[in-house]
């Protein structure tokens, strides 16, 4: 038995605390990789100015929004492949990996042309000032390819997740964040260049490397789910619509929320253009633990996709309930070490006194996310794997357009605008994730008991078929 094959057994048969554990470790030790790198762009800005450092996070807003149809191409080619995979259709698999590959090349090609193309209508749109697009535009243009390549190694790892390979995951993210840190020294520290452009040009170094090593894994014969150039005759509707049903409402629902936090952006300018930054940093003193308890939807969404295409609907419901509670293990940990540190993480980050202040305000509500965002995004990959892509959607919409937005709208009608009320903001930030979660909770509860009283997809949850001449006409083609 092979490693990949041993792997896929133990997915599907092995004790599902150890695996999940076993699977996670390595997306948790990517996450942490990464909440270092986030802060390094941070950093490196802030030793030019705070002017660069909220025109940095202000294009990041919307670069997170354009990235959302590649996180969402992955996740639902995740689910279906290792729906296939678990089912041991492997041919099956691969084609749909190939045609999800395939897909997300052909639409990161438009999306840049177009973002890149209409850069300065963009920026305007989105409520950028002429400081921000005087500092930013170039910079916002080459995030924009990189998106392309952020989009393509997106679904490349996601594959690799559908048949439980997250080391290489972990090792080459490693890579690219070791050369997109190397690179963003030497343009600041060893050639003293005072342009975030140059930031950028190191993110598409590095994401360009990770683009080529992936797409020669994807035509590696070694790999099960290899990309033949005869693949092109099954890169057909049949197979691309599937995927595109699940991954809209997932690119609908990430889309808008990131550029909800856009438009959120441009009502906190009216409080102080520092406020931006600060709004961005607080976010980033809690993401260490957040980031870390959210590689549960990602591992989860995995094995219970894996289970529901091996017909194991009550390994795939155990999935949840012990990701959830992994989720909220490191959370609790998490929450009285990440406010202790949040003073020495603040010093880093800025150095101006009153930007600290704002983001020490917001934080004070903000820090309280890293339990709700958690709760919400476990719950999102129990309902992707599950083929619920609309429910996450509206988790989205509701967490932006009703319980943030509006809130902040109303504080910022009725209520003084400056400085010293930005804790408003963290107000609206607690109140939004807050009755997210209590939403998604409410969703999955229904769900739940749904799944344990009718089923899914002819299974019931103790293993048992809902008819049981489907049963026997499994059993007689097994």
């Amino acid at each position: 038995m092979t490693k990949r094959e041993d792997m896929r057994e133990r997915i599907l048969n092995g004790n599902l605390w150890k695996i999940i554990a076993t699977l996670s470790v390595p997306l948790a030790v990517f996450s942490v990789f990464n909440f270092i790198y986030g802060f390094i762009d941070i950093i490196l800005a802030a030793q030019i100015s705070g002017y660069h450092t909220a025109s940095l996070l202000f294009v990041d807003e919307i670069r997170n929004a354009v990235n959302a149809f590649g996180t969402a191409l992955a996740a639902a080619g995740c689910v279906v492949v290792a729906r296939l995979y678990g089912a041991k259709e492997n041919e099956e698999a691969r084609k749909n990996a190939a045609a999800t590959f395939l897909v997300t090349i052909i639409i990161s090609l438009i999306v840049v042309a177009v973002t890149v193309g209409l850069s300065y209508q963009i920026l305007r749109l989105a409520g950028a000032n002429d400081e921000i697009i005087a500092i930013g535009q170039q910079y916002y243009n080459i995030q924009m390819i990189s998106t392309a390549l952020v989009a393509i190694n997106a679904v490349f790892f996601g594959l690799e997740k559908a048949k439980g390979n997250t080391k290489i995951v972990l090792w080459l993210n490693i890579v690219a964040m070791i050369i997109k840190l190397v690179l963003s020294l030497i343009f600041v520290y060893g050639l003293n260049i005072t342009d975030i452009v140059y930031l950028a040009y190191a993110t598409l170094i590095s994401q360009g490397i990770l683009t080529l090593i992936a797409v020669i894994f994807m035509f590696n014969k070694k790999n099960v789910f290899q990309i033949k150039i005869t693949d092109i005759r099954y890169f057909s509707w049949k197979i691309v619509k599937p995927i595109l049903i699940l991954a809209i409402p997932i690119f609908f629902g990430r889309f808008f929320f990131n550029m909800g936090k856009v438009v959120l952006n441009v009502m906190v300018i009216d409080y102080s253009l520092f406020a931006v930054a600060a709004l961005g940093i607080a976010f980033r003193l809690h993401g260490l633990f957040s980031s870390t308890s959210r590689v549960f939807e990602e591992s989860g969404m995995m094995v219970a996709s894996q289970n529901i295409g091996n017909k194991r609907l009550d390994r795939a419901y155990k999935t949840f309930w012990i990701c959830i509670s992994y989720g909220l293990i490191i959370c609790l940990i998490g929450f009285g070490i990440n406010y202790a540190l949040s003073g020495p993480l603040l010093r880093l980050l800025s150095d101006n006194e009153l930007e600290r202040r704002m983001t020490m305000s917001i934080f004070h509500w903000e820090h309280f996310s890293m339990i709700s965002s958690s709760i919400i995004a476990i719950i999102s990959g129990f309902f992707i794997a599950f083929k619920k892509t609309k429910v996450t959607m509206v988790f989205s919409l509701w967490r932006l357009f009703v319980a943030r937005l509006p809130i902040l709208w109303l504080f910022w009608m009725f209520l003084p605008v400056g400085p010293e009320y930005v804790y408003l903001i963290g107000i609206t930030m607690f109140i939004s994730n807050t009755t997210t979660a209590l939403l998604a909770i409410g969703c999955v509860w229904y769900f739940i008991h749904k799944l344990r009283n009718y089923g899914y997809e002819g299974l019931l949850i103790d293993g048992s078929y809902i008819n049981p001449a489907l049963q026997k006409q499994e059993e007689g083609l097994t």
